[in-house]
């Protein structure tokens, strides 16, 4: 999931809210008397006031809620948060078409945002701020159809640089304390390190010749670890995708008939899962350029913040700091 969001005033934010019962409902409401469009699904955030409100625990017990304040953020900025590549969260489409390159991915983004322009264009000349996982700002320069002017990218746990990325996984390990560096494990570590090397300066076009021979190798070690928390060991095979434990809860009750109503994702005929394996195993983007060489054009005009978790991705971490 990728997701953007516009900048506005707090004072253009309180006349578009006094002019219109509810946000969302018009939202809705507008892209219902708009084509249907199959690359992503949207919901809007809106915006705050001054209420408290009420909920029930287990027990049938009222307890207050924390109030909302007129300050929040959401009277300075607007967020909508998209779906994609199609497949994932609510997002769907006429077939399951894949996707399976990083300019299909971002076409399909473009146009998302382009569509969303058309149907709301008091939004269209506000600072606009692409934030994700993905490479979801990877063709946003080279294309004419959006309006809006982009200030920036932020990047979290980005896998930007594969390569490189990968020949950081031993001092990954070593600093965490995954590996101790004087162990035997350390000397298996940096053999896989020296034969993965020698297969890319190769250019050799069978992976299977490493790949077989890493997978052997770490499966003697008979330990699971968790890829969102290297500290916690997890159950095969899911290495993290159960995790983190909310999530038993949350997967049944976005996958509600009446909670897709309140959200406007009624259309959505699939339960909810937070990774759709099928969009994952299609999205290899074999023939794509790594994200990283985009950055030198991108720097020239926006600004790109990029950040990562300690123990989830520090590869990253390894890299920014380099």
């Amino acid at each position: 999931m990728s997701s953007f969001q516009s900048a506005t005033t707090r004072q253009g934010l309180h006349r578009r809210n006094m002019n219109s019962e509810s946000p969302q409902s018009e939202f809705i409401q507008r892209l219902r008397r708009s084509p249907p469009s199959e690359s992503s699904s949207s919901t809007p955030s809106s915006s705050s006031s001054s209420s408290t409100t009420t909920t029930s625990n287990t027990s049938g017990k009222k307890k207050k809620a924390a109030p909302k304040v007129d300050a929040a953020w959401n009277e300075y900025a607007n967020m909508l948060f998209i779906d994609q590549p199609t497949g994932t969260g609510y997002s769907y489409g006429p077939k399951p078409n894949y996707v399976h390159e990083l300019d299909v991915s971002s076409a399909n983004l473009v146009n998302l945002l382009a569509r969303f322009f058309k149907i709301f264009p008091e939004y269209q000349q506000m600072d606009l701020y692409i934030c994700g996982e993905s490479f979801a700002a990877q063709a946003i320069l080279d294309t004419n159809i959006i309006s809006a002017p982009l200030k920036g990218i932020m990047i979290g746990n980005g896998w930007i640089d594969p390569i490189n990325q990968y020949l950081t996984y031993p001092e990954f390990a070593f600093k965490v304390g995954l590996v101790n560096p004087s162990s035997k494990a350390a000397d298996l570590v940096n053999e896989e390190l020296k034969k993965c090397t020698e297969w890319i300066d190769s250019n050799s076009t069978t992976p299977s010749a490493i790949t077989d021979s890493t997978v052997q190798t770490v499966n003697s070690q008979k330990m699971c670890l968790n890829m969102y928390d290297v500290r916690l060991v997890d159950s095969y095979p899911a290495y993290g995708l159960t995790w983190p434990p909310d999530l038993a809860d949350i997967t049944p009750y976005l996958s509600r008939t009446d909670v897709k109503q309140a959200l406007h994702a009624q259309d959505h005929a699939a339960d909810w899962v937070e990774c759709e394996a099928k969009v994952g195993n299609n999205f290899w983007a074999k023939t794509s350029q790594p994200s990283v060489t985009l950055f030198p054009k991108l720097l020239d005009k926006i600004k790109i913040l990029l950040f990562s978790g300690v123990y989830w991705n520090d590869i990253d971490t390894l890299l920014i700091n380099v």
